[in-house]
């Protein structure tokens, strides 16, 4: 297993800010752009590194999710309704379904036909969370996994064939094989981590070019790396209690860009770079992900 240095880990650069719960980072290569939201400050994020230009919009909810669409703006989530934003323009696609009124949508991402991928998270803990499938074209809403109890990270394998999904609430990473067809459909899930009685819980992930699953350790200040198989290989020591997700962005995707939080810890207590984006390289290279065509 590799170990960034020997304690905790700086980052090569810093992201500042400010973030109380940042989280769903993003890379979009049209533009050069790293977008990623504050859940609680309901701010959509988006920086360009290669002139300095920050952009903070402030949405009417709460927002746990803001990704790129092939049309410009980008859809969004917030709370129990996923929305297109355009510009100062914010219309409503669809919302959660009407029978799951203890849940709050939580993240997401975009599949190879340009669908949008979200799990919800339950407010009871109890297993009635679901993993949402949301038709570009339609915006019609299918339950494909139910049972959950904190849909977490999503990412969808270089190929399209198979879904990384984090249940935070199971403290589970499952692997989920695509079933082509008429309507949108998995295999059963088979678990790659199991990560109970460790420190931490996973939360955001990411896939690199070689396969491996990097995940966001939330209350474990760490961001780990798990080969295909499973077995992990690489750990770095985060100088944050709680980072939440991970993306990689830049020239040819080689930095891994690592959201933070500074909700849960009394002021005296807040880490200098809570709330801020960790940037890290790696050595590893990221896979490129494709846009909401809604």
């Amino acid at each position: 297993m590799q170990q960034f240095g020997q304690g905790l880990q700086a980052p090569d650069f810093v992201v500042e800010a400010s973030d109380v719960l940042g989280e769903g980072p993003y890379w979009d290569p049209r533009d050069g752009s790293l977008g990623w939201v504050d859940i609680r400050g309901r701010a959509v994020h988006t920086w360009w590194p290669a002139t300095g230009r920050r952009e903070r919009r402030v949405l009417p909810d709460e927002v746990s999710l803001a990704l790129p669409r092939v049309s410009g703006g980008r859809v969004v989530t917030q709370v129990d309704t996923i929305a297109v934003a355009d510009g100062i323009h914010l219309r409503e696609v669809c919302r959660v379904p009407a029978d799951r009124v203890h849940t709050r949508l939580n993240d997401g991402c975009v599949d190879r036909d340009g669908a949008l991928w979200v799990g919800t998270y339950s407010l009871r803990g109890e297993a009635e969370a679901v993993l949402l499938h949301v038709d570009p074209s339609s915006g019609e809403v299918t339950v494909v996994v139910d049972g959950l109890v904190a849909s977490n990270g999503l990412a969808w394998s270089a190929d399209g064939e198979r879904l990384f999904a984090v249940d935070t609430g199971r403290g589970r990473l499952d692997v989920y094989d695509r079933v082509d067809g008429a309507r949108p459909a998995l295999r059963p899930g088979r678990l790659l981590v199991d990560f109970a009685g460790g420190v931490g819980r996973p939360d955001g992930i990411a896939i690199d070019a070689d396969g491996g699953v990097w995940v966001a350790m939330w209350g474990g200040g760490e961001v780990r790396r798990y080969a295909p198989g499973g077995d992990l290989d690489v750990v770095i020591r985060v100088p944050v209690t709680y980072p939440t997700s991970v993306a990689f962005g830049g020239a040819d995707l080689a930095t891994l860009f690592v959201t933070t939080s500074r909700i849960h810890l009394p002021p005296a207590a807040v880490e200098p770079l809570a709330g801020h984006v960790l940037a890290y390289e790696t050595g590893a290279h990221g896979i490129p992900l494709p846009a909401f065509a809604g």
